[in-house]
C-alpha cells in the first residue's frame, strides 16, 4: 500500500507531480505494480469526473475502489464503489466480488 505525498483542498486532492514519479521508479526497481487505486469520498461513494480524469493509471481493466464517508464506517466493503476502465478508456461500475478478493 501507498499513501503519497499530496495536498488536500474542498473539492478533493491533489498528487505531487514528483511523489508519482518517485512511485514508478520505485515500482520499477522493485518489479512491482498498481493494480488498484483505494480513495474514499465524504458521503456516497461513486467515481467522480475528477476521479475519472485523474486516476493514477489509464489502461484497460485497471481498478479504481472509492471507499464511502471518509472510511469511517464500519471496515469492510458496505457501500463501496468498483469502477474498472474500458476499452474505449470510459470508467464502468462493476461488481465487487467478481474482481476483488478479500482475505483476512
Amino acid at each position: 500500500m501507498v499513501h503519497p505525498r499530496h495536498t488536500a483542498g474542498f473539492g478533493g486532492y491533489d498528487l505531487e507531480s514528483e511523489a508519482i514519479a518517485e512511485l514508478w521508479r520505485e515500482l520499477v526497481a522493485e518489479r512491482r505494480s498498481i493494480r488498484v487505486q483505494v480513495h474514499t469520498h465524504p458521503g456516497a461513494a461513486y467515481h467522480s469526473s475528477r476521479d475519472d480524469a485523474l486516476a493514477l493509471v489509464h489502461t484497460p481493466g485497471f481498478l479504481s475502489l472509492v471507499i464511502p464517508d471518509f472510511g469511517l464506517g464500519e471496515v469492510g466493503l458496505a457501500g463501496a464503489f468498483l469502477a474498472e476502465q474500458t476499452l474505449e478508456g470510459l470508467w464502468v461500475a462493476v461488481p465487487l466480488h467478481e474482481r476483488l478478493e478479500v482475505t483476512a
